[in-house]
């Protein structure tokens, strides 16, 4: 059986694939369902989910899902903590 080298160059190749990609949009289309679901349970707005996807400076492929309900992620005087992003991404 041939040897497998790990380069910097199969990483990178790897980094590109499509497939890793797609794997990264289903989990974070998973996540921002599952935050919308909460959001609504909480009776919050859950229109205000979305998800950004971009490539770090060295390569690396990110999805990201965001909240505008800065309040109810974090909280304030006025608004209870709800953390609905940390809680569907756990789940």
């Amino acid at each position: 059986m041939p040897e497998l080298r790990i380069t910097r160059e199969y990483i990178e190749a790897a980094m590109r694939h499509p497939s890793v990609r797609e794997k990264l949009a289903e989990r974070a289309d998973a996540v921002a369902a599952r935050a919308r679901q909460l959001s609504a349970a909480a009776g919050r707005d859950s229109g205000a989910i979305s998800r950004a996807s971009g490539t770090r400076p060295q390569g690396r492929p990110y999805e990201r899902v965001l909240s505008e309900d800065v309040a109810a992620e974090h909280g304030t005087a006025e608004t209870s903590r709800y953390r609905i992003l940390g809680q569907a991404a756990q789940g």
